[in-house]
């Protein structure tokens, strides 16, 4: 599967790329850690997408993978009318 795309709120200037990881779709950007000069990137992990539901972690991780910091998690149900 090719690269997927998502284009952030017009008060960003960024899109995110990405593709699948598995059974993973992860989006990415490059970042600096929050309130210091280290590189790395924002990621976008959803893990559990379906048609009733999605999850998805928001990780800032450094250009070599060694540090991870979650900080952002999420679970969105679709709800019906009743």
């Amino acid at each position: 599967m090719g690269s997927h795309f998502f284009s952030a709120p017009v008060y960003s200037s960024s899109t995110w790329r990405g593709k699948m990881d598995g059974e993973n779709l992860v989006l990415r950007q490059p970042h600096k850690a929050p309130s210091t000069d280290f590189d790395g990137f924002s990621t976008l992990t959803f893990p559990d997408v379906s048609a009733r539901c999605f999850d998805w972690v928001g990780e800032w991780v450094s250009e070599d993978g060694s540090v991870v910091f979650p900080f952002w998690r999420t679970q969105c149900q679709k709800v019906t009318a009743s």
